[in-house]
């Protein structure tokens, strides 16, 4: 999993010069050697924040949405649960 980390963190690096014009070389920024793996998440993920520029919002909206539908759903199937099981507690109480 380590591997995974550092050959992205390597291609993204790679992606990162090709945009900036930079002329070196992808086999160099493949094998170069990163000090440390938290270094390289750390610097892969404020990559990917300078990049994004506000894209991610996309998703809260879909979750947002996805709430107001299923919210109401767990509630009407938490109350059909609740009066089976006082259905069945009525039927115990006077079955006996």
């Amino acid at each position: 999993m380590i591997e995974a980390f550092e050959r992205i963190a390597e291609t993204e690096d790679a992606i990162a010069r090709i945009r900036r014009g930079d002329t070196s070389s992808t086999r160099e920024a493949r094998f170069r050697e990163a000090s440390s793996l938290s270094q390289l998440i750390a610097s892969s993920v404020q990559r990917q924040a300078e990049t994004t520029g506000g894209d991610g919002t996309g998703k809260y909206v879909v979750l947002y949405g996805l709430l107001l539908v299923l919210r109401p759903l767990l509630t009407c199937v938490l109350h059909m649960a609740m009066l089976w099981g006082l259905w069945h507690a009525f039927l115990l109480l006077f079955s006996s």
